[in-house]
């Protein structure tokens, strides 16, 4: 596992609870993200990044906020834009490789599928927690402590 970034994670995921993060990041290609300049999000562990409304702004689960966020972006994570109204994948560009999805998010922190799984994957939360998120900090934080 990637402890560095799993614990800048446990940062962001804390800004968000806190309601002082916003997006930073860009594009796989180093482009603008093609959001306002400072949307509304909500956090939802269902889609990676969800356009809502371009009025509203969007929702994004903990790796989509991830990859809108400079300081991911600088270790190679990424969002891969595509049409509006579609769930954006993330993408880990490393050694002049490019991984999407699920393969993007294990590489990237270092993660076995089963890990990666039980820390990012929606459909592992309760319901309640899906929109929570510390829930996902506190399992990521356990997650470091266990091991």
């Amino acid at each position: 596992m990637n402890r560095e970034r799993l614990e800048l994670m446990v940062t962001l995921l804390a800004e968000v609870e806190a309601g002082t993060w916003e997006p930073t990041g860009t594009t796989l290609g180093h482009q603008p993200l093609p959001l306002p300049p400072r949307p509304g999000h909500r956090f939802d562990m269902i889609d990676w990044v969800d356009d809502v409304r371009p009025d509203c702004g969007f929702a994004a689960c903990a790796i989509g906020h991830a990859c809108l966020d400079e300081r991911f972006n600088q270790h190679g994570l990424f969002l891969q834009w595509g049409d509006p109204g579609q769930s954006h994948a993330p993408m880990y560009s490393h050694q002049n490789r490019l991984h999407r999805s699920w393969a993007a998010v294990g590489r990237f922190f270092d993660l076995t599928p089963t890990q990666e799984d039980h820390l990012f994957d929606g459909d592992r939360y309760p319901y309640d927690q899906k929109k929570d998120p510390a829930a996902v900090r506190q399992r990521i934080e356990a997650f470091l402590a266990a091991d």
